[in-house]
């Protein structure tokens, strides 16, 4: 992969990365690719699951080796290079049907009645996340490459 990011040096504004870096193998490699692929000035924005105690069935399915906390997510980050501008919880109210599913009853899959029923009421999680008493399972880094 790390080819795949060389003809792209210097040359990208933005990198939007979802679920995508890894624990496993060189510990900063994706992270060094994203800052590598970024002109001077530019911006990446990294979105990863968060809560350890949540590590589940649900994780290993879709190929999660981790999850991470905000300060961890922001020391890869400036490891490699960037200035974390800010770290953003979000999505707790998926935390209740992804402990049960995952933990609890050891799922790999989510239905698709329990998918359809959460994205219909996404206009009213977005209203309401940032108010839910428990932490976020998904967290996002915006970052610069300094110029």
């Amino acid at each position: 992969m790390a080819e795949d990011f060389q003809a792209l040096a210097s040359s990208v504004d933005t990198v939007v990365c979802l679920n995508v870096v890894r624990a496993r193998g060189r510990r900063h490699r994706r992270a060094q690719e994203y800052h590598s692929a970024l002109e001077p000035g530019g911006r990446a924005i990294i979105l990863v699951p968060s809560g350890n105690e949540l590590f589940g069935s649900l994780d290993v399915a879709l190929g999660h080796h981790r999850r991470y906390t905000g300060q961890e997510l922001q020391e890869k980050m400036t490891r490699v290079g960037f200035r974390v501008e800010r770290v953003l919880g979000f999505n707790r109210m998926a935390r209740p049907g992804g402990t049960s599913s995952g933990k609890i009853l050891r799922r790999t899959t989510l239905g698709r009645f329990q998918l359809r029923a959460f994205d219909s009421l996404v206009w009213l999680w977005r209203r309401i996340d940032a108010h839910l008493p428990w932490r976020p399972v998904s967290i996002i880094a915006i970052a610069v490459k300094p110029e």
